[in-house]
């Protein structure tokens, strides 16, 4: 789409009722459709944008309740695209895991592969903010200042995450 484009055109979609969607196929197909727009919406100008229009966005919420799904933009696209036991297994993960407190109460091998692996996503948070510097932001001269989806400062987002994931390393005192 061209830039603006789905900008004007969100802007003048008319109000629809979801309540008119009867099949879970139906709210699935509804879910895109509504993080498309979302994104698009988004990503449409040159800017990103900080918030979404409430036509698009109380009914991405909504939707994302009624299928007990997080509400993020790219949540539902993402899932559509999943292979089947792939998203049966982020399904799982997102419903049983508590592995942080299960590894914490577990042997100190557990432990020590735990934080690997903490370490390794850590490398790769370090990796993908570097990608996103060299071959997002630079070429597009948005290397200052450059804002995420969510409208937080990109960069600093990207680095906090890599943060947040050392500060997951566990502890063994025996």
């Amino acid at each position: 789409m061209r830039s603006g484009l789905i900008v004007q055109a969100i802007q003048v979609l008319p109000d629809f009722d979801l309540d008119a969607l009867t099949t879970k196929a139906l709210n699935e197909r509804a879910l895109v459709l509504l993080t498309v727009l979302g994104n698009a919406y988004d990503w449409g100008d040159r800017e990103s944008s900080l918030t979404i229009p409430a036509k698009v966005a109380i009914r991405l919420c909504a939707m994302a309740q009624t299928l007990d799904r997080p509400a993020i933009a790219h949540d539902g696209a993402m899932r559509h695209y999943m292979p089947v036991g792939h998203l049966a297994f982020v399904n799982d993960i997102e419903k049983y895991a508590k592995v942080r407190s299960r590894v914490a109460l577990g042997s100190p091998a557990l432990l020590a592969a735990y934080n690997v692996i903490l370490q390794q996503i850590s490398v790769f948070r370090k990796i993908h903010l570097w990608l996103v510097y060299d071959y997002i932001m630079i070429p597009s001269g948005m290397a200052e200042n450059a804002k995420g989806t969510g409208g937080t400062n990109t960069i600093s987002f990207l680095s906090k995450s890599r943060t947040d994931t050392i500060k997951m390393k566990l502890r063994y005192y025996p």
